[in-house]
């Protein structure tokens, strides 16, 4: 570990039993005889980071709702690291840092132009930029899982269930944040297949044809098409699996490279599905974008915390974990919905 990372957590620690304490001291820059009282007043564990099984024996170490432990950082970054790699926004999207519970994500309303001109010329002609802003309103998302103290207290099974308790956590978050930010309507917030101002391509029918595919590839603009890629249900990759090039009778669909026309492709079952090898009318059956223009807003780190009082006579101890998140999409017109017929 890091010195500023030592120096951040003896911080903690400080802050910690001055709080705890009441004011009982009276400053922040204690000595060290003053700091082991404190800490042996609050009775704060601390784990090491190189520990085994680390993550579990910050959790058994529980004492009451009002005595936790303090949490090391490297576990929460942990989590957060689980999450990026589950998550298909996360792994994609432009994440930011941001202090208040709204949060104003700046844009390029109106690009600027360049223009020719002679050696010393006035420069006239070209178009200025203007710059403008979205909204991310900050929300909150927290999830509850409740271990038992004898797995907890099993000293061959901790490193396992460290591993378990993190995965846990990162992907119940994971799952619930990419479906609403691909299909979320209203609450939290509209997801991508909401936009109404989005990029279309309307079917003639209810289900993927390799002409209107072609259509969606090249039915985005070229300020947007960076690194686009698919998302959609299996069941929509499943129809287009079996489409067939006319001219060269060759798949669309490559699943060697997860490609489909070139372009990288993302499964989510919280995509519409098709029954019966058809999508319902006026259905989004896929998005076509570069997921950078999502916007991802942190108001703060990810916290975790544990207690052994909710669920004392059941002899289990909860963990509670908390993100608080807001999304935005300065560009609605950078992402193509393929939608079914509408009716």
């Amino acid at each position: 570990m890091e010195d500023k990372e030592l120096d951040v957590i003896k911080q903690e620690i400080v802050d910690k039993a001055v709080e705890k304490l009441e004011g009982n001291i009276s400053t922040k820059y204690v000595t060290m005889d003053e700091l082991k009282k404190s800490l042996e007043a609050v009775k704060a564990p601390i784990i090491n980071e190189g520990e085994p099984g680390g993550f579990t024996k910050f959790v058994k170490k529980t004492l009451t709702s009002s005595t936790e432990p303090i949490v090391p950082p490297q576990y929460v970054n942990r989590i957060f690291e689980i999450m990026r790699d589950y998550s298909l926004i996360l792994k994609n999207a432009t994440v930011v840092n941001v202090s208040s519970n709204t949060a104003y994500v700046p844009y390029v309303e109106t690009r600027p132009t360049v223009v020719w001109t002679t050696e010393g010329a006035q420069i006239t002609g070209m178009t200025e930029p203007s710059l403008a802003n979205k909204t991310a309103t900050i929300k909150k998302a927290a999830t509850l899982i409740n271990v038992s103290n004898e797995l907890l207290d099993d000293a061959a099974v901790g490193p396992a269930v460290d591993s378990i308790l993190m995965d846990l956590l990162a992907r119940a978050f994971v799952k619930e944040f990419d479906k609403q930010v691909l299909v979320g309507s209203s609450s939290p917030w509209d997801g991508i297949t909401s936009l109404s101002s989005a990029t279309s391509v309307v079917s003639a029918g209810y289900a993927p044809t390799w002409s209107e595919l072609h259509s969606v590839i090249f039915g985005l603009s070229s300020d947007y098409m960076i690194n686009p890629v698919f998302v959609a249900n299996k069941g929509f990759y499943s129809i287009a699996f079996a489409l067939t090039a006319s001219t060269a009778g060759s798949p669309m669909l490559d699943i060697n490279s997860k490609t489909l026309l070139g372009y990288p492709y993302y499964l989510n079952e919280d995509m519409p599905a098709p029954s019966s090898g058809a999508f319902s009318a006026n259905t989004v059956m896929a998005i076509f974008a570069d997921l950078k223009q999502v916007i991802v807003a942190l108001r703060q780190d990810l916290t975790v915390e544990t207690t052994r009082a909710f669920k004392f006579d059941y002899d289990l101890t909860s963990v509670k974990f908390t993100a608080r998140v807001g999304v935005a999409f300065p560009y609605p017109a950078a992402f193509l919905l393929y939608k079914s017929k509408a009716t």
